[in-house]
This record gives structure tokens, C-alpha cells and sequence, in this order.
């Protein structure tokens, strides 16, 4: 049996695959709607870790959204994973996932 992907094996995939979108995001780009949150491919980073792509959903949904995301003292939600923001589906809020996965790999190295 496959082994189901740590946080660490998830974000290091998702900073992988996306770096480059969010390094290259424009301001006046049309996608995605906020520089802070990246969509993702939720096809396609499962088959980086050749896991189920509900997996991985459900570690960003279930775990690390319910584990990093936040409220403000104004009443705003910071999400580290949002299935919905604006028109975009399946974003995650890069810099914090970032920021995550350095306090991570820290850990592991």
C-alpha cells in the first residue's frame, strides 16, 4: 500500500509546481484573482505524488486549513486553503504555505 503523503510531501510538491506562477503573477494579470492565493491543479498534484487526488484535498481541506487558517481581529478569514476565492477554485494562500513548509522542512532536516 501506498504510504498517504505528509504535509511536508504535499506542500513541497505544490511549492514545486507552482513557484514559477507565483513568482511571474502581474497585478493586472486576469488569473488568479490575488497574488497571496495560487489555484491549484487539484488533478495534477496528486500525480506528482501518484496518490488519489482526494487525498491530497483532504489533507489541504481537512488538515492544514483546519490547522493554519485563521481569523482577524476584523472578522476576515486568512485561509490557508480555500475551495472558492473569487472566480479561482482550489487556492492555496502561497506565502503562508511557504512559509509552512520552511518551518517543516526545518523540522525534518
Amino acid at each position: 500500500m501506498k504510504p498517504t503523503p505528509t504535509g511536508f510531501a504535499a506542500l513541497n510538491a505544490i511549492y514545486n509546481r507552482y513557484h514559477d506562477t507565483f513568482s511571474n503573477y502581474k497585478t493586472y494579470s486576469s488569473s488568479p484573482s490575488s497574488k497571496m492565493y495560487v489555484p491549484l491543479d487539484i488533478a495534477a498534484v496528486p500525480k506528482d505524488l501518484m496518490v488519489n487526488e482526494d487525498i491530497i484535498f483532504g489533507r489541504l481541506y481537512y488538515h492544514l486549513e483546519k490547522e493554519y487558517g485563521h481569523d482577524q481581529k476584523d472578522g476576515s478569514r486568512v485561509h490557508f486553503f480555500a475551495m472558492v476565492l473569487g472566480d479561482d477554485p482550489d487556492c492555496v494562500h502561497f506565502l503562508y504555505a511557504a512559509s509552512v513548509l520552511a518551518g517543516l522542512r526545518d523540522e525534518h532536516c
